[in-house]
């Protein structure tokens, strides 16, 4: 009896009730989330049927015309491009550069190196990359995706524009970025950085540069001998492309420890297709951090709910436990565990609602035990209930205790 009057007095006491929450993230927010694989708790659609969310992605598969940058993946990054099966043909100029960091500000090139009537182009360099750009622009339309993680962190934010949006997210593991387009054109931009820091030099260190086009590997072998100070400036210049491949060497002694290629790819007029997607795009790497800028927020609204386990995050616009609103100030910071919707609005900010087994603001516990959802007339009179009972209890004890005790003389 004892024990389960402890269970009781400890899960009223002690043990914090469900709550449901609704969270509206603002711009600039961040913070991470856990989505499983699967569902762990399908539910019933409009029409009554069991239906499985999938998982919700900070970087959703959405229509758009925006760019992308994966910064520091580790290993060897692929890109690999491919015509898809319809009778458009491409052909594509590949530009080389030393110094270089932004793709959109590159001087042209004397000798671009040209490919004609292609149809699979697979890009890496042994090192790795350093940084890989997708360089779309607002006239572009494709469509994104990306691999889900189970745990992502996260940021959001304007674009410089004021009006677009801006994604990020770490990847933790490996990652594949995919991208399918009927657009006429697609630009990437990959740089490579093979050094090694010795103190206050750099050591560039030999790698090579893979273009393999239908099959055919025409690799550049990037050297070096010397060591440059860490204080040198760079300077972006272009490097003639086509007697580069001939040779198959670059000296990165002349060029600097910053190697970039610029891919444009195009598809020929007289063979474009408007209605159909042409060309295909993937990025396989692993961790870094994966950026999608310029997208519109009307497109966000298009992605379907994806469920959530956890959600912790900053920047929060809005707050509401039990359909009650809670005060937020800039610095809070909200951690909620359970079974939650993501969703997308038409002004591109992010939701989260559902049923939250834990919840913490500021590391604080936020959701009420039921002592602490009692109302105070309540709690008077649960006092004076257990008072009584105690004291009944106790009498009880007392009793019992001089009825078993004998005395002898």
């Amino acid at each position: 009896m004892v024990s389960t009057s402890a269970y009781y007095a400890v899960d009223f006491f002690y043990r914090p009730l469900p709550v449901r929450i609704a969270m509206t993230l603002d711009y600039a927010s961040g913070g991470y989330v856990l989505a499983e694989e699967s569902d762990p708790e399908p539910k019933a659609n409009f029409e009554g049927k069991i239906t499985s969310r999938p998982p919700f992605s900070f970087v959703p598969a959405i229509d758009i015309g925006a760019s992308v940058n994966w910064r520091s993946p580790q290993g060897t990054t692929r890109v690999q491009w491919s015509a898809l099966s319809t009778p458009t043909k491409f052909d594509a100029e590949v530009s080389l550069y030393g110094g270089c960091w932004d793709g959109t500000k590159l001087p042209q090139n004397p000798a671009v190196y040209r490919l004609t009537d292609i149809r699979n182009v697979e890009f890496w360099i042994d090192s790795g990359l350093f940084q890989f750009d997708l360089l779309n622009d607002q006239q572009s339309s494709g469509t994104f995706k990306v691999t889900p993680e189970r745990i992502v962190s996260f940021s959001t934010s304007k674009g410089e524009d004021g009006k677009s949006i801006e994604l990020q997210h770490l990847v933790h593991e490996s990652a594949t970025l995919s991208y399918s387009s009927s657009s006429p054109a697609l630009t990437y931009f990959a740089i490579a950085a093979p050094f090694s820091e010795d103190g206050d030099a750099i050591q560039a260190a030999s790698t090579t540069f893979h273009l393999k086009v239908d099959g055919d590997d025409r690799q550049i072998k990037l050297e070096t001998q010397n060591k440059t100070s860490r204080d040198k400036k760079l300077a972006c210049r272009p490097i003639p492309s086509s007697p580069t491949f001939a040779h198959g060497r670059i000296n990165m002694d002349n060029t600097g420890v910053l190697v970039g290629a610029l891919v444009k790819i195009t598809a020929r007029p007289e063979s474009r297709s408007y209605t159909k997607q042409t060309q295909a795009l993937q990025v396989i790497g692993k961790t870094g951090w994966l950026t999608i800028k310029g997208i519109k927020p009307d497109a966000l609204n298009q992605v379907p709910t994806g469920h959530a386990e956890l959600v912790a995050a900053d920047g929060v616009m809005s707050f509401d436990v039990n359909g009650a609103s809670d005060t937020i100030r800039p610095t809070d910071y909200y951690t909620a565990i359970g079974d939650f919707d993501g969703s997308f609005d038409d002004t591109g900010r992010i939701h989260f609602d559902g049923i939250a087994q834990r919840l913490w603001k500021n590391q604080i516990r936020a959701n009420p035990t039921k002592w602490e959802s009692t109302g105070w007339g309540e709690r008077g009179l649960l006092i004076t209930a257990l008072t009584a009972l105690f004291g009944v209890f106790s009498r009880s004890l007392v009793l019992r205790y001089k009825g078993d005790v004998k005395f002898e003389l």
